[in-house]
């Protein structure tokens, strides 16, 4: 928790718990795989479809070509390791806004600004600083609130596409939007 406890499900959106905060995804991500969890064979597996995938290449590509796609896939594992350190640290910096959200939903909830100390995460970074600065007396601010949790619902409530093809999402569903 202390190297990793600043990650979360859906982690670059401040409106989701950490891992320290709330270890229970975790913990049962950990607990389901604690008595079936074969690292031995997982590393067997792994290095199986990597030989695999070789003797594909070697079977359907050019000799010549083998060398590049050893340094390409080098190159990828390389880059995938960065995206992660990248992640993590983006994950960081957004906890910190957690932190900082949290703490203003406390008093604006005590000040009456917001109905619930978690309406603060329907705010905008500008709102919050200009209540803050005084610069706006938070007149409209539930009500902006209200609005952006509706639409939340009803972005939730639409089905994701099965297949994006060009410009125009392909439905496999009828969507019905209330």
């Amino acid at each position: 928790m202390k190297e990793y406890g600043h990650r979360a499900v859906y982690e670059l959106d401040i409106i989701n718990p950490r891992w320290r905060e709330d270890p229970t995804y975790l913990l049962n991500i950990i607990g389901s795989t604690l008595d079936t969890a074969d690292l031995s064979k997982l590393k067997t597996e792994q290095k199986e479809k990597c030989e695999q995938a070789w003797k594909e290449i070697r079977e359907k590509v050019p000799s010549r070509k083998h060398k590049s796609i050893k340094k390409l896939v080098g190159k990828a594992q390389s880059g995938a390791a960065v995206r992660e350190k990248t992640k993590s640290v983006l994950a960081e910096a957004m906890e910190a806004y957690r932190m900082i959200a949290q703490e203003l939903g406390i008093r604006f909830y005590e000040r009456g600004f917001i109905e619930n100390r978690e309406d603060v995460y329907f705010c905008t970074w500008p709102e919050l600083t200009s209540i803050i600065n005084g610069a706006w007396d938070g007149t409209g601010l539930q009500y902006l609130i209200s609005d952006r949790k509706a639409t939340k619902e009803e972005m939730e409530r639409i089905s994701p596409p099965d297949i994006i093809l060009g410009q125009v999402p392909k439905y496999a569903e009828t969507i019905t939007i209330l």
